[in-house]
């Protein structure tokens, strides 16, 4: 919704639509096509609805591998929850935009019906027909201060949000109406910059929105800052701006701009040449700007001011935290205790932005470690580890010694910041589960070498003779010794050897079984446990060379060495 130029700071960009009218049902805002392309009135239940952001959650997103759960984690910057002073600033915008235009209708036909309508007790008849009643421009505007973090702007992005930007024109009441309205605009002063800097700002910001070239006709420098104000005036009033609104004021020099009282009075000029309502939104630091001592300036241009600051530990709290809790992609779900809440409001102290930042840190933190379990402990561990710098002005709040509302400034982790901790929990995460990976493939292909081993050395033993009973027990018997060197020698010569002496043992048996030991004792079969062939025809007594090798089970027949069909 928003863009970027290296120049204008963030232009916020909303929706272009054509004009659909809807007639009002306040008296004083019938026949004014600027009103009536407007959506209806919201109450604060249909406002609610609108502005609430919810992230894309599902359950079964807990079983995900644990590095694709801390990216998801992110989607908890874009919730948004519409608390009460999110309500009461839709409400002030909607009064805001709509009495602007009143006294801006368009179209002059339409503008006295307008006021026949809104003014029914009064009769406009001085001058003739053509005499159009003057009515004042109650253009109100706003200041909104307040610390960062405090929803400040995602409150206004959110209440703008309901707003269609830009409404193209073209017959109204069946006449031709050619016109680009420029429902509201919100720009940001240009870092330490001037407020002729933030003249320029407000012209390329109306090009980025609209297409047009006015800071390349007027931008230039032998504009004075004057010159630029009434360029400024001519083109809201030519695209009949509702309301503007000027982000981060804290940014402006105040050098540069000639001083606060200078500065002040920019403001009121600006208010008053454009006849547009103006909301001026900036932290503690743009204070300077509404000091005592401009009071009167303040209510000549129908500036209030509204502090923002950080939720007590209330109902609003809790409906907050609350909302927030439910966006959980641990591996196991964490219930919302009384200890946790107290945990999270204790090292967020109520600021908005500071607690959904926390609670990101948090999932990183657990995410991939164990069964990934929240707890207040937790909380307090990571909010001291990983929000280091604005623990100060967390302190002051907490223990309520804000002298200087100024170091309330540095309440938001900023979003360099939170990458590295995304960066970092990411890491960890990957390197915990390619471990993990990395010991199974070890632990398979070492199981997968043992088993290949295994049927070879099998093979081995049944290729020299050894019963087919014997030669599995042996394999497994040699390979449980060489386990660890996987020596395909080794492992055959233990083999054989462990064979034999099964063998050996069986005849043994076989021979005590059947009692041959009463009489003339039998010579064994003569077996290498070295695999020598020598030892066997050595060992043989009388038998001739060729039995003791078969009585050895070492002779196979021919045919076993012939190919199929009996060739070499």
């Amino acid at each position: 919704m928003g863009s970027k130029n290296q120049n204008l700071g963030s232009v916020l960009k909303g929706n272009r639509v054509k004009a659909v009218y809807t007639e009002s049902s306040h008296s004083s805002y019938r026949h004014n096509a600027l009103i009536e392309a407007l959506h209806p009135i919201l109450g604060p239940d249909k406002a609610a609805l609108l502005m609430r952001r919810k992230p894309i959650f599902d359950e079964s997103s807990r079983l995900l591998p644990a590095w694709e759960r801390a990216e998801m984690v992110q989607g908890i910057l874009h919730y948004v929850e519409p608390l009460p002073s999110f309500i009461e600033l839709e409400s002030r915008f909607s009064k805001m935009i709509r009495n602007g235009y009143m006294t801006r209708n368009p179209i002059e036909t339409e503008w006295v019906k307008q006021i026949n309508s809104g003014f029914e007790d009064l009769r406009f008849d001085r001058g003739g027909a053509d005499y159009l009643p003057p009515i004042r421009s109650n253009a109100a505007g706003c200041a909104i201060i307040g610390a960062s973090g405090s929803g400040k702007t995602t409150a206004i992005e959110s209440v703008l949000g309901l707003y269609d930007q830009v409404i193209e024109h073209s017959k109204y009441n069946g006449k031709a109406f050619i016109h680009k309205q420029l429902v509201w605009l919100k720009l940001e002063c240009p870092s330490n910059g001037s407020t002729k800097a933030l003249c320029c700002t407000f012209l390329g910001a109306v090009d980025e929105v609209l297409g047009t070239k006015y800071l390349k006709k007027l931008g230039h420098v032998r504009k004075t800052e004057e010159d630029l104000i009434q360029e400024m005036a001519r083109i809201a009033a030519l695209h009949s701006l509702g309301v503007l609104v000027i982000d981060e004021l804290q940014r402006l020099n105040e050098a540069r701009s000639g001083g606060d009282i200078k500065m002040m009075n920019f403001f009121v000029q600006l208010s008053n040449a454009i006849g547009v309502p103006v909301v001026l939104v900036g932290t503690f630091r743009a204070l300077k700007l509404f000091r005592k001592s401009f009071s009167q300036a303040r209510r000549a241009t129908g500036l209030g001011d509204e502090m923002w600051t950080n939720m007590a530990h209330d109902d609003i709290w809790d409906f907050f935290l609350e909302g927030l809790w439910c966006y959980q992609w641990t591996k196991t779900n964490t219930p919302l205790t009384h200890e946790l809440n107290e945990a999270m409001y204790e090292a967020s102290q109520g600021i908005i932005d500071v607690a959904i930042k926390l609670y990101m840190l948090v999932q990183w933190s657990v995410i991939g470690h164990g069964k990934e379990i929240i707890t207040p402990a937790m909380v307090r561990k990571v909010a001291k580890e990983k929000m280091k710098v604005i623990q100060p002005a967390l302190n002051a709040l907490k223990f309520g010694t804000v002298d200087n509302l100024e170091i309330l400034d540095d309440l938001m982790p900023d979003r360099k910041t939170m990458k590295a901790y995304l960066k970092e929990a990411q890491e960890k995460v990957l390197v915990g589960e390619t471990l993990k990976t990395l010991s199974v493939q070890r632990e398979n292909e070492s199981k997968g070498g043992q088993d290949a081993l295994l049927i070879k050395t099998v093979s081995f033993l049944s290729m020299a003779g050894i019963d087919s009973k014997d030669c599995e027990v042996a394999a497994r018997t040699a390979l449980g010794r060489f386990a660890e060197d996987a020596d395909e020698t080794l492992a055959f010569q233990e083999a054989f050897r462990v064979a034999c002496e099964l063998m050996e043992k069986r005849q043994a048996e076989k021979e005590r079984k059947r009692g041959r030991g009463k009489g003339r004792k039998k010579t064994a079969p003569a077996v290498s446990l070295s695999g020598d062939l020598r030892e066997s025809v050595e060992h043989s007594g009388d038998k001739s060379p060729y039995d003791s090798l078969e009585g050895a089970g070492n002779m196979r027949p021919p045919s076993e060495f012939l190919e199929e069909g009996g060739v070499l």
